[in-house]
């Protein structure tokens, strides 16, 4: 069960994944402006602005992100590999997203 915070709008975005067919569905739990202002802030700082895309178009974790190491990015692929998951199912491999940002 997620809870939401106070004042926010929790929206859920459907979409179809295009290799496997299968629909999947992505929590929002910034506003849309929230999210163009971090975005604006960050500009500043690239770390910060490939960190919160990565979180936000893959749908990492924040301690996933920072568990990464370079062994789990493979370039060639476009993947990154999840070790440090909460779960079986949190430990997966991921494939580069268009707006996801370079790694």
């Amino acid at each position: 069960m997620r809870i939401k915070p106070r004042g926010s709008r929790c929206r859920r975005k459907r979409r179809r994944n295009s290799s496997t067919g299968r629909v999947t569905s992505r929590f929002h739990v910034l506003a849309a402006a929230e999210e163009r202002q971090y975005f604006a802030l960050a500009a500043k700082h690239r770390d910060l602005y490939d960190l919160g895309r990565l979180m936000l178009n893959q749908g990492m974790r924040p301690e996933e992100v920072v568990a990464l190491r370079k062994l789990d990015v493979d370039l060639e692929l476009g993947q990154l590999q999840i070790r440090a998951g909460k779960s079986k199912a949190a430990r997966r491999t991921l494939d580069r997203r268009p707006k996801a940002g370079r790694y």
